[in-house]
């Protein structure tokens, strides 16, 4: 038995695993896009390591908000195995915003290395579009890793100026300018 399925205000119920084997069925069924939608939902709140493999084909769906639900669950299960494909979601410029948001939030909370190095990328990309930039700046503000120290002190020499503010924020709250 797992603990899952927010009711109400912050209370849990258990999640049997016969209930929990029926959501991962159903978030592989591509014929009822609904019962995936809730499956993804509940497998977030879940937050069970059997999920991650389900949750990781999923993030590779035809279906937008199935691949957002998909990151923002695994955000919540922070599972090492789900690294590469956050990276591949947060690197994705077709994304949606919120998938790519979701995939770096789950990235900053697993916290490895290679997690880490995937939001650095993203940061010092000139290229990516200066939100998501300004937002991966906060993400690795929160990390403890001297490669995001790093990457946020390079960002103060940044040719944008809301992401120079932003590093220069960031540093500030963490105390490490």
């Amino acid at each position: 038995m797992i603990q899952t399925e927010r009711e109400g205000r912050g209370a849990w119920t258990p999640l049997e695993d016969n209930r929990l084997y029926d959501l991962l069925a159903a978030l592989g069924d591509r014929t009822e896009h609904l019962g995936r939608v809730h499956a993804a939902e509940v497998l977030g709140s879940a937050s069970d390591p059997r999920a991650v493999a389900a949750l990781v084909e999923a993030l590779r769906d035809e279906h937008p908000d199935i691949r957002r639900l998909s990151a923002r669950a695994l955000r919540e299960i922070g599972s090492v195995r789900s690294i590469e494909p956050l990276v591949d979601r947060l690197q994705d410029p077709d994304e949606k915003w919120k998938t790519r948001m979701f995939a770096a939030e789950a990235l900053g909370r697993i916290g490895t290395s290679s997690a880490i190095d995937g939001l650095v990328a993203r940061l010092l990309d000139p290229s990516e579009d200066v939100e998501a930039r300004i937002a991966v700046a906060h993400i690795l503000g929160r990390a403890s890793s001297p490669a995001a120290g790093k990457a946020l002190r390079e960002c103060l020499q940044d040719s944008d100026p809301k992401v120079r503010k932003a590093a220069e924020q960031v540093l500030g709250n963490a105390g490490r300018v």
